[in-house]
């Protein structure tokens, strides 16, 4: 009679237990998920991203070599869903920007180095902030950005700033780094837009400020390059 009565006690309790799970079917997952505001097609996203950008030429003459200046970028980009096909964004990242420097009476007078060293080249560390609009060309995607177009303006606060200046000789090896020269602007602001379909974008930028204080110096303030976004539809 007691082992009955045990066996009794037990079924219950299992069946107690078993009465705890909750199983979902297949049209209950789906309504439990498709109320997420957070997906590249949502209302919210955000991504890390990377960046190159090449200075290109179409101010002449230059001070520098447009083959060996550039800005190196990596950042957070977010955007906030408007309507289908707009979104509103900010990107918030780090760069680092150069400038090869030509050997020429107006840099002689700067940086006299140029005539005497191989290379002489400015640096730039960036703290950068940009606001953007962003236009896609599809209205209901998959999961993902499909086509888009973003237009917005930027503004950098240089942390730090100078010149690398380098010679290489059969007989020596010298780098020389400068630090916060007085002949260098400390900040960076202008307008840029992105062409881009899902983890690849073209980029293009203006900077309306100047590199260097003296204006007979003049280097190119437009670059263009390649963005990667770090994502996985």
């Amino acid at each position: 009679m007691k082992k009955l009565l045990f066996f009794f006690l037990l079924s219950g309790f299992a069946s107690t237990i078993y009465a705890q799970a909750v199983v979902f079917n297949d049209s209950e997952t789906e309504n439990y998920y498709s109320g997420t505001v957070w997906g590249p097609e949502m209302r919210h996203y955000s991504y890390y991203f990377v960046r190159y950008a090449m200075a290109v030429p179409i101010n002449q003459p230059i001070a520098e070599m447009p083959l060996g200046s550039g800005n190196w970028t990596i950042g957070l980009s977010y955007k906030l869903k408007i309507v289908n096909i707009w979104d509103i964004g900010v990107d918030v990242s780090y760069e680092n920007e150069f400038h090869r420097m030509k050997n020429l009476p107006n840099t002689r007078s700067i940086v006299p180095e140029v005539s005497t060293f191989d290379k002489v080249r400015t640096y730039q560390n960036n703290i950068t902030g940009a606001l953007y609009t962003r236009f896609y060309f599809k209205q209901n995607r998959d999961h993902d950005f499909g086509w888009y177009f973003d237009a917005g303006a930027y503004y950098s606060y240089v942390a730090g700033w100078g010149f690398v200046k380098k010679n290489n000789t059969d007989l020596a090896r010298i780098k020389l780094r400068s630090k916060k020269d007085t002949e260098l602007e400390n900040q960076n602001y202008g307008i840029f837009a992105r062409m881009g379909y899902n983890q690849f974008a073209l980029f293009a930028r203006y900077n309306f400020a100047d590199v260097f204080e003296n204006g007979e110096v003049v280097v190119t303030p437009f670059s263009i390059g390649l963005q990667l976004n770090l994502v996985m539809f």
